[in-house]
């Protein structure tokens, strides 16, 4: 919701729009709506790009940590 996927982003509260921008969700929607919306082109959209691919970046280091831990603790019936 804070991503200004429901509802348009900037009808939001100060508060959540600063939250909002530390969310994934707001990066596509973003880089979305500047290509549908605006025509940008791969070379416009770049630094949403670069956000997108450090969130996914992120969540597979946090998934190879934890995953070793996980098949560990997983009991095979």
């Amino acid at each position: 919701m804070v991503g200004g996927l429901w509802f348009p982003f900037d009808f939001l509260p100060k508060a959540a729009q600063m939250v909002g921008k530390f969310t994934p969700q707001y990066w596509a929607q973003h880089g979305m709506q500047d290509v549908m919306v605006r025509g940008a082109h791969l070379g416009d959209i770049w630094p949403t790009l670069i956000v997108l691919f450090g969130f996914g970046a992120a969540g597979m280091i946090l998934a190879l940590y934890r995953f070793p831990r996980f098949l560990l603790s997983a009991v095979n019936e």
